[in-house]
């Protein structure tokens, strides 16, 4: 692969740097496990109400494995004493409630996991008795068609 910036290859020196960072990211178990491909704009294009419950299953089970960082992206620096105290002001207060983030952030966690949970039951459940119906209704189809069979003719 080959990196080129502002035209120029830059394999050599950029390609070890992104190497090395791309093992630090997972080292650190910051890589999300899910792609461009696991949207929530997914929902809308179910036909039906079990395509819909599909998607929205197996997005579920992905939002219970991300994990919440409490980083926002570096800003640039601003002149003035309101932003030297914010700049002090935030890492403390980040520190400080970093806990009860992640208790936070563990609770929601926990209940979107037990709704997925209960709606995998639901979807299974209404599988199966989606399947009993069709198998009752097959029945009575059999059974009508052998009472409505005229008599000495056979088919």
């Amino acid at each position: 692969m080959k990196l080129i910036v502002a035209g120029k290859d830059r394999s050599i020196d950029l390609g070890d740097d992104i190497a090395r960072e791309a093992v630090a990211l997972a080292r650190s178990n910051t890589i999300l496990p899910c792609g461009h491909d696991d949207s929530v704009l997914h929902l809308r294009d179910g036909a039906s109400m079990a395509e819909y419950l599909q998607t929205y299953a197996s997005l579920m089970r992905i939002n219970g494995g991300l994990r919440i960082a409490l980083t926002t992206p570096p800003r640039p620096p601003r002149r003035g004493l309101m932003p030297r105290l914010r700049r002090w002001l935030r890492p403390l207060l980040l520190r400080v409630l970093t806990h009860e983030h992640a208790y936070i952030v563990h609770q929601q966690a926990t209940f979107n996991e037990l709704m997925a949970t209960a709606l995998e039951f639901e979807v299974a459940e209404s599988q199966r008795r989606c399947t009993e119906i069709e198998n009752r209704l097959a029945a009575l189809e059999a059974r009508c068609a052998d009472a409505h069979r005229p008599t000495g003719v056979t088919p």
